[in-house]
């Protein structure tokens, strides 16, 4: 058999080399595709949190807690919170089964995406609470820091760091 007969059409050459230039081309795609899916993948994540007035909304648990210079320590909740559509936070009670009286009301602040939680004292005028700086670690766990004590006094005994988990 001659060469030429060996590299001819019907017996496969040309074939065959069309399937190693094409397999050789997919190859080079092979990084590109993964990056793309990569990218998909990462834009769906759970921490994506554009809105965060939309986030926080619903019920919140106290899971862990960290005071003044202390390590993050586990919480076991007696209570959860719960970020109202209209500014509003209530607290309910595990014990009593009940939300607390009492209605404070939350908002965020500035260019620094400060979260103020807060009762306005109607006597003096002047809001009583927490300004914190927030994450949403995900869409179901927050950690809120305490940045500045608003009319409050025992500043020394309080946790800094909070991360709360969203109750189902």
């Amino acid at each position: 058999m001659s060469l030429r007969d060996k590299m001819s059409v019907e017996n496969g050459f040309h074939g065959f080399y069309l399937k190693e230039s094409f397999m050789k081309k997919r190859k080079q795609f092979v990084p590109y595709i993964l990056l793309a899916v990569c990218m998909l993948c990462l834009s769906g994540c759970d921490n994506d949190v554009s809105d965060p007035s939309a986030a926080i909304l619903g019920k919140w648990e106290l899971k862990e807690r960290a005071y003044p210079g202390g390590a993050l320590q586990p919480f076991e909740p007696y209570e959860h919170i719960e970020f109202l559509s209209d500014g509003k936070v209530r607290t309910y009670d595990y014990e009593s089964k009940e939300y607390q009286s009492g209605v404070a009301s939350y908002w965020f602040e500035g260019i620094s995406d400060f979260l103020i939680i807060g009762r306005l004292d109607y006597s003096d005028g002047t809001v009583q609470g927490s300004v914190y700086s927030y994450e949403f670690v995900s869409k179901n766990v927050l950690k809120l820091e305490v940045k500045q004590l608003l009319g409050i006094h025992d500043a020394m005994m309080r946790p800094e760091i909070y991360i709360y988990k969203r109750k189902k």
